[in-house]
This record gives structure tokens, C-alpha cells and sequence, in this order.
């Protein structure tokens, strides 16, 4: 039974002609020697940080190695982030902030969502941008639909502090709507095609209807 002492039992893999404890193959065997779990045990692996001087899970660059040594992808795979996510005991993907925190460390924006939600600021210690395409990356990563489905706008809206554009007071508000379609890439209601659409949506008539554009000159 080898020392408690993991420099003695460095010497000892030296002796049997095995790499060091940099090699971590080698600090598994150590683990089981001790009766430890092997590398598949987080804790365990914190331990070999330690031991290596390197920083705990708490950085993201040490949990990417750790990915690696277990044949898993790094951060770019959004599965690998939620798991470490739940070994630090954050919330999973879930939480629109956590998602935020990948987004900072893969240097994409961050969710504009909730921008105006104070326990978000909060967590997240910072004011996010307003990037409503990195919601939509999110909302596919969800299996939700993308921001071509109105419901997922009304998402948005909803973590923006206004109301869902399922409610019809604020789908009501044109310069919702208008900004709707500025991120659908279409014209905004200055183009009167988009402002028909509107009328459709409002359960009203078309524009060949002279009293819907009639109330569109009263606005």
C-alpha cells in the first residue's frame, strides 16, 4: 500500500520505469489505490488539479482538459457545458443566465433577455448585451423553433420585461411588431406589405380594406 503521499508514490511509478503523476493514466491507478473513484469522479480530478498547481474546475480552461482526458468534446459542445454545469451546481441550460456565462467564455454575445431582469444581473455580475441571435441559437439548442415562430419572440419579449406578443395589448403596440420584423430581416411597417401581415395577425382586413388603412393614417 502506497503513501498518502503522492510525491512518494511519484517516485515509486519512476522506479517501475512509469511516467510521473503528469500523466494521468498514472494518477488514476494512484486513485483506485487509494480506493478513490478513478478520473470519471470530478472530485477526484480537482484533487490532480491541485496537485498539478493548476486552477480547480472553477476554471473553465482545467474542465476542458478534463473533457479531453475523458474523450468527451470541449466547451464548443453545449452537452459538455451543462454537465459541468451541474458539478458546480449551477442550474443546467435551462437557466437563460448560464447560458449567457457559455456564451461569454465561447466570446459570442450574450443573451439580451435579460437585460432587465435584476436577479440575472445579478447573477451574472454584468449588464448583457442585446443580441437576440444568441437567443435563437438557444432556442434551437432547446428544440424550441427559431425566431421565424412568433411564440419564441414572445419568449424574448417576456425576459425583456414586456409583455408576450401573445398578449394582444402589446401586439397591438406597432413598434413591437415593427422591431419583430427589423430581426425577420423584412421591412419594418413603413413597407405596407409587412403592415398587412400585421393587420392579419390583428384579425382585421388586409390593406384592400380602405377602413383598416384608414386607422393605419390615424397611428
Amino acid at each position: 500500500v502506497v503513501s498518502d503521499d503522492v510525491t512518494v508514490y511519484a517516485k515509486w511509478c519512476q522506479m517501475i520505469s512509469w511516467s510521473t503523476l503528469g500523466d494521468i493514466t498514472i494518477y488514476s491507478r494512484w486513485c483506485q489505490m487509494m480506493s478513490w473513484s478513478t478520473l470519471d469522479d470530478i472530485t477526484v480530478y480537482c484533487r490532480w488539479c491541485q496537485m498539478m498547481s493548476w486552477i480547480m474546475l472553477d476554471d473553465i480552461t482545467v474542465y476542458s482538459r478534463w473533457c479531453q482526458m475523458m474523450s468527451w468534446s470541449m466547451l464548443d459542445d453545449i452537452t459538455v457545458y451543462s454537465r459541468w454545469c451541474q458539478m458546480m451546481s449551477r442550474s443546467m441550460l435551462d437557466d437563460i443566465t448560464v447560458y449567457s456565462r457559455w456564451c461569454q467564455m465561447m466570446s459570442r454575445s450574450t443573451l439580451g433577455g435579460v437585460v432587465n431582469d435584476v436577479t440575472a444581473l445579478r447573477f451574472i455580475g454584468i449588464v448583457v448585451s442585446d443580441d437576440v441571435t444568441v437567443y435563437a441559437k438557444w432556442c434551437q439548442m432547446m428544440s424550441w423553433s427559431t425566431l421565424d415562430d412568433i411564440t419564441i419572440y414572445s419568449r424574448w419579449c417576456q425576459m425583456k420585461s414586456r409583455s408576450a406578443l401573445d398578449d394582444i395589448t402589446v401586439y397591438y403596440d406597432i413598434t413591437v411588431y415593427s422591431r419583430w420584423c427589423q430581426m425577420m430581416s423584412w421591412s419594418t411597417l413603413d413597407d405596407i406589405t409587412v403592415y398587412s401581415r400585421w393587420c392579419q395577425m390583428m384579425s382585421w382586413s388586409t390593406l384592400d380594406d380602405i377602413t383598416v388603412y384608414f386607422v393605419d393614417g390615424v397611428r
